[in-house]
């Protein structure tokens, strides 16, 4: 049996990189951070949604430049290999990235 290899928040921005510049790429949002609670909690639509670019003018490194995405960094982001994607859960929610 193959070994896998490690999965980084460095794998999982690559994912992102590549499969936005294809167009196939999906995002669904779990939860996100709510500053009216001062904390995390679930979102209503828990479905997957065509990731879409920001409209920044600039790719940021804690979210690549795509609305929904957020990285905390300083190893405080937890990554999980899914079957076609990944997810990511931090201080300021989660989020699942596939390929469409």
């Amino acid at each position: 049996m193959k070994e896998q290899k490690k999965v980084t928040v460095a794998t999982v921005k690559a994912f992102i990189r590549h499969r936005l510049k294809d167009g196939n790429l999906a995002i669904r949002v779990k939860s996100d951070f709510d500053g009216m609670i001062d904390g995390v909690r679930p979102n209503e639509d828990q479905g997957f949604h065509p990731a879409r670019p920001m409209r920044l003018g600039h790719v940021l490194k804690n979210n690549q430049g795509v609305a929904g995405v957020w990285f905390v960094g300083h190893s405080r982001d937890y990554v999980e290999r899914l079957e076609n994607g990944f997810e990511v859960t931090n201080c300021c929610g989660s989020w699942e990235v596939k390929t469409i």
